[in-house]
């Protein structure tokens, strides 16, 4: 597995990874990945921006959003679909979203994004052992998610409006996908929650 990171603003990765014992030459180490700089940086930016950069071969794109147009953000999030995870990060994204509808896709503010979870992250993800791409926030995500999970099943018993039950619905639904839930009966999925809730806190 291939990735690639593409930040215009290298400042910013000393300044966030300056915790890290030897961050950046850590960064820079990892093998099948790739760190443009400079000239090469702007000119892959620009390429992007006019629709005309191809990623061959790489499965993991990480880039600074700022540096794109909305036409390069939109040209990155087609040419990704069904084939590459793709990950926007700034300092201007307040709320993390993330997307797995027809694509990988993660957007996340620069100082969680240049964490200690990073380069990790990018080493298990080139070693193709799967890691979910909302590691990058939360090692324990999947704990948050079955939290609110239960949260939201708790609330839509209790809901009487129509409409509101129905948009509970949706976010459920929406939540069972990205866990990848099979179960269909509510009591099925409130056990296999409580189980798997049962299994990360035992490792905490």
């Amino acid at each position: 597995m291939r990735a690639i990171l593409i930040e215009d603003r290298p400042d910013r990765q000393k300044l966030f990874l300056s915790d890290i014992e030897n961050g950046i030459e850590q960064l820079k180490d990892i093998y099948n990945l790739d760190i443009p700089s400079g000239q090469d940086c702007r000119d892959i930016i620009t390429a992007i921006n006019d629709e005309k950069f191809h990623f061959d071969g790489i499965n993991l794109i990480m880039i600074h959003k700022s540096s794109l147009s909305s036409i390069g953000i939109n040209y990155l999030i087609k040419l990704s679909q069904g084939k590459v995870t793709l990950v926007f990060f700034s300092g201007n994204i307040d709320q993390l979203i993330y997307d797995n509808t027809n694509i990988e896709c993660l957007h996340i503010n620069s100082k969680d994004f240049y964490s200690s979870r990073l380069i990790p992250y990018i080493k298990d993800f080139i070693a193709d052992l799967k890691p979910h791409v909302l590691e990058l926030k939360n090692k324990d995500w999947k704990l948050s998610y079955f939290f609110l999970l239960r949260q939201l099943f708790q609330n839509r018993v209790i809901e009487d409006d129509y409409e509101e039950k129905h948009i509970l619905t949706q976010k459920i639904e929406k939540i069972k996908t990205i866990l990848n839930i099979k179960e269909k009966e509510d009591s099925e999925i409130l056990d296999f929650i409580s189980k798997e809730t049962d299994k990360i806190m035992a490792t905490i």
